[in-house]
């Protein structure tokens, strides 16, 4: 991204991002009319405040922040550290919210995975909205491999 910068004959700003929820947080902010400087510090705030969760396959066993993982289990990550690991997608989905603090959040949106059916997603959705009743919960196909889900919190 740096690189592409620098090739630009345009006036462009990096905004950095470590996650998909956070580039898009930034992107919503996102005035093509405003000052570029100006927007790109509302960008990059923005992203600051989103919150993320992924959960996939472990690829091999492994201690990690106190987690034991075997290969093949489900594991959370909750900012891109480890919090959980199991054989229970819904429960991992669970401890990953607990460490992205989303009782202290206003919106969870959820991206399914390809390999996630629009069923199964669904039954998290409202599993989460069971458990935290004030959120407001979206649902959407990010189609993405390897994680059966993502997820940002703002």
């Amino acid at each position: 991204s740096e690189a592409a910068r620098d090739l630009s004959t345009k006036m462009v700003t990096v905004v950095p991002t470590k996650t998909i929820p956070q580039g898009i947080g930034a992107m919503l902010c996102h005035d093509p009319d405003g000052d570029l400087a100006e927007t790109a510090l509302a960008m990059e705030a923005a992203a600051g405040q989103v919150a993320t969760g992924e959960i996939t396959r472990a690829t091999r066993s492994v201690t990690l922040n106190g987690v034991d993982v075997k290969q093949g289990e489900i594991i959370g990550l909750a900012d891109g550290y480890l919090c959980a690991s199991g054989g229970d997608i819904e429960e991992v989905v669970r401890h990953v919210l607990a460490g992205m603090n989303v009782e202290e959040r206003e919106i969870v949106t959820i991206y399914y995975g390809k390999d996630t059916s629009l069923e199964q997603a669904e039954e998290v959705k409202r599993q989460i909205e069971h458990q935290y009743p004030e959120l407001e919960i979206e649902l959407l196909s990010g189609g993405q491999a390897h994680y059966y889900y993502i997820l940002g919190a703002e």
